[in-house]
């Protein structure tokens, strides 16, 4: 897999892509996706986003398809959408199985994406996202949970009959693997991104934010309120004493606590 650290938000990204030569098994995509406990904001209609991640494409995935009883074609190519919401304290997922509406877009190549390159593209706003391919339009959503910062990726990952689903999780097949393992590359001509000036949801906060967004926190745990102790996480986080926490602050601090330091 290959990340750029940099993040972005609101933008357009778009990459030149031949997919790989095994089918089924692998999946060439080029998705963006958030990370860490730091990146969670307030969405319009008041949930609780902890999670944002746009797939620009995802190649030769060859899913399931409730409807034939078969698996899709080479040719179906999916632009999905997954966030995390935090609901009574837990993390609810939205993905295109459980929230097609929401999340899922496809669309059905007259081509086979292992043969040629094609341009892959999507444009994210604060309004919408909307998918191109060879510059054709062929998706759009309400943006309503995707303004998290988000790293630029590029992976090649497994897919059926390697892995399977379990609980919606994905889950190894170890008895379809061979000692030859799983020779394939996806080839990629180019990545360009253009970054649109719209300011992106902020992770950066004052000691008033961080206590407002800590108590709702605690309030959804259950856990006694202790106003003393959060101030108190609120100095260690703030390294530089500039009197905010920013993102990279409080992951570090997240990253500290788990590992027992």
């Amino acid at each position: 897999m290959a990340r750029i650290d940099k993040t972005m938000t609101y933008g357009y990204f778009e990459a030149r892509i031949k997919g790989c030569s095994r089918y089924p098994g692998a999946c060439p995509s080029f998705w963006l996706y958030s990370i860490g406990p730091q990146n969670r904001y307030q969405a319009s209609d008041g949930e609780t986003v902890a999670y944002s991640e746009i797939d620009i494409v995802e190649l030769q995935q060859s899913e399931f398809d409730s409807q034939t009883k078969k698996h899709f074609p080479v040719t179906r190519i999916d632009c999905n959408l997954h966030t995390v919401l935090i609901k009574d304290g837990k993390r609810v997922w939205s993905r295109p199985h459980t929230n097609p509406e929401l999340c899922k877009t496809h669309f059905d190549s007259p081509w086979d994406p292992r043969e040629d390159y094609h341009v892959y593209a999507v444009k994210n706003t604060k309004e919408e996202i909307v998918w191109y391919i060879d510059g054709n339009e062929v998706g759009r959503k309400p943006n309503l949970y995707w303004h998290l910062p988000m790293h630029v990726t590029l992976s090649l990952g497994l897919r059926y009959p390697f892995v399977t689903y379990k609980g919606g999780e994905m889950a190894r097949v170890p008895e379809k693997t061979t000692a030859n393992g799983f020779p394939t590359h996806m080839s990629v001509d180019y990545v360009r991104v253009w970054r649109f000036n719209h300011a992106a949801a902020s992770t950066d906060w004052s000691k008033q934010q961080y206590v407002a967004r800590e108590k709702v926190t605690w309030e959804e745990n259950g856990w006694t309120w202790n106003q003393s102790k959060v101030e108190s996480n609120f100095g260690e986080i703030d390294v530089n004493k500039d009197g905010i926490v920013s993102g990279k602050e409080r992951q570090a601090w997240f990253a500290k606590k788990k590992a027992g330091n």
